[in-house]
């Protein structure tokens, strides 16, 4: 099992005890303890004293790199966990929500030609193995074989032309290591893994 993490900062004992609490109404809160770490981290190495109005305006100012959706999520649980900290503490620091970025709306699916399969198995052929990845170039190719056939990815050979609805998601428990690593059939007119 895998250690709880230490939390450093000057608010590390109120986010041990916030994820205690919501591991104890049955979250996993493993996104939220990444960016309870996180912010944690930020503090420590900013030497804060506090989560304040400042220090949290320059945390996120720290995250202007990452997606606007990514970042409305780790300062929705950042408000919560001040939210969280309230009850005990009234006159404590608690972020406008008003003010964090809105969401944007998710990007359309894009549809691959066989061209573009073509191009991606092409540059698959040009990858190299590494320690992380022996089997780097053949991974990826298998997957975007897979991915392309059993119309996993929309455009694929199995709905193409006939009007059938978007492709299944891959789910892990349709697959069955006892029977085979991957087993490909077909179900009501289109492929299907499980």
């Amino acid at each position: 099992m895998k250690e709880p993490a230490v939390f450093t900062s000057p608010i590390g004992p109120l986010i041990t005890r916030y994820l205690a609490m919501k591991r104890a109404l049955g979250r996993s809160a493993v996104t939220m303890a990444y960016t309870l770490r996180y912010i944690d981290g930020f503090l420590t190495s900013h030497h804060a004293t506090d989560l304040t109005a400042e220090t949290f305006t320059a945390w996120n100012e720290s995250m202007t790199s990452l997606q606007s959706n990514t970042r409305l999520a780790r300062l929705h649980t950042v408000y919560h966990l001040c939210l969280f900290r309230q009850r005990e503490h009234p006159h404590s620091f608690v972020p406008d929500p008003t003010q964090f970025p809105t969401r944007d709306p998710r990007p359309l699916p894009y549809i691959f030609s066989e061209a573009e399969i073509v191009r991606l198995l092409t540059t698959a052929e040009a990858l190299t193995p590494h320690k992380g990845s022996p089997l780097h170039r053949e991974v990826a190719r298998v997957g975007i074989i897979i991915l392309y056939t059993t119309d996993l990815i929309h455009g694929g050979s199995s709905s193409r032309g006939t009007g059938a609805p978007h492709p299944q998601r891959l789910r892990t428990g349709r697959t069955s290591l006892s029977r085979a690593p991957l087993e490909i059939r077909q179900v009501t007119s289109r492929a299907a893994v499980g």
